[in-house]
């Protein structure tokens, strides 16, 4: 069996050593090296995994690299790269270590584009995905797992939907701040998706996969992404049977505004900031701080009239001006914290969506959530 080199699962997503590496390592990958590197991840999630798990995994990723491999960005290198990213967020997420857990999010990060043909117009709008969805659950159902994993694992791809990424970033803060019960007062989510609001580490690791998918290339740095980006329009070329005259600078811009259009739905998401930093000052010519979770640094990713929303509902949520001056703000994992008084707080998530509760024992204690420009907190 193949080994993870140096530790691969320890490192810090977003790290230049890091970038540096796993793009040595799993970028272009022969074929043939990329089923042992997926046996080597399982080994690494879960080592106590049982025969019929690991046969599982082993089914699925055989069958996933051969149907992916006519591809060109949706290729067999794309289920091992997402599968890699979610396993180095879960082990950076404590409050997730959970064998059955980390064995879903690896069935569902290998099965998310199960069947990919490029047939993404569709007028349903998780064709895709469910899809996907099918194709894993008959594997995992021949090795004997039970409906409630593979419930499980068909909503984690669901969740892959680009379409529904910040409806999946507000389930992931408010499962975060034991919030999530209060959601349905402000979103709505798709009947597809609702089952999430029911199970906060379900929701968490939603957030996990949905993260991995959409940033574990740009992590690897800018020869990825620059890369990557080829792939994708050269997918796009070949499916709508256009000639591919490759890909200028503006459509690498593009592409990175695209995917980096919100922050991370995780809260291990952050460590992929230095890779988003250096890449956005190509693509923009302006700095980003993303580590610096201060509100200023924080909307200047948000369009003008989103950042004017959030003021004014801030504004209104602390009760005007001058208790917005009096409050005293933290950051944690990505939010912002405003605390009145040492007994009442207001927390400004990275989805901006907004938490409000009372302070004791230690904790805040969520009662109210809102979401700038949908009224007050209810």
């Amino acid at each position: 069996m193949a080994t993870l080199p140096h530790d691969v699962m320890g490192l810090t997503p977003g790290s230049r050593a890091a970038a540096a590496l796993l793009y040595h390592e799993y970028v272009s990958l022969p074929q043939a090296r990329i089923v042992p590197s997926i046996e080597a991840i399982l080994a690494s999630m879960v080592p106590d995994a049982l025969t019929d798990e690991r046969a599982a995994v082993g089914e699925l990723a055989e069958g996933v690299v051969r149907d992916l491999a006519g591809n060109i960005y949706h290729c067999s290198e794309h289920p091992l790269h997402v599968a890699l990213g979610a396993a180095i967020l879960l082990r950076r997420t404590p409050w997730l270590q959970d064998r059955r857990l980390a064995l879903l999010l690896l069935l569902a990060a290998l099965g998310h584009d199960y069947g990919w043909r490029g047939d993404e117009q569709s007028k349903d709008y998780f064709f895709l995905e469910r899809r996907a969805a099918e194709a894993t659950a008959e594997v995992m159902r021949c090795h004997g797992f039970s409906d409630k994993d593979v419930r499980d694992v068909s909503l984690l791809i669901l969740a892959t939907s680009p379409l529904y990424r910040r409806e999946i970033m507000m389930v992931a803060d408010a499962s975060e701040w034991g919030g999530l019960h209060l959601l349905s007062s402000v979103l709505k989510l798709p009947s597809d998706l609702a089952p999430l609001s029911e199970d906060p580490k379900l929701a968490m690791l939603a957030g996990i996969i949905s993260d991995a998918d959409l940033f574990f290339s740009i992590a690897l740095g800018e020869p990825a992404h620059v890369e990557m980006t080829r792939r994708v329009f050269e997918e796009q070329d070949f499916y709508a049977n256009r000639p591919f005259r490759g890909v200028d600078p503006s459509k690498v811009r593009d592409f990175f505004m695209f995917v980096c259009t919100d922050t991370f739905a995780s809260a291990a998401g952050s460590h992929f900031a230095e890779s988003l930093e250096d890449l956005w000052g190509r693509a923009v010519g302006t700095r980003l701080d993303l580590r610096s979770n201060a509100m200023s640094k924080r909307l200047r990713t948000r369009s003008p009239f989103e950042r004017e929303r959030i003021r004014r509902f801030l504004f209104e949520a602390l009760g005007g001006w001058p208790g917005y001056r009096k409050t005293v703000r933290v950051e944690t994992t990505g939010h912002v914290v405003f605390m009145k008084e040492d007994r009442c707080a207001l927390v400004v998530t990275r989805s901006g969506l907004c938490l409000s509760g009372q302070v004791r024992d230690g904790g805040i204690h969520i009662e109210k959530a809102g979401r700038p420009g949908f009224g007050r907190l209810a």
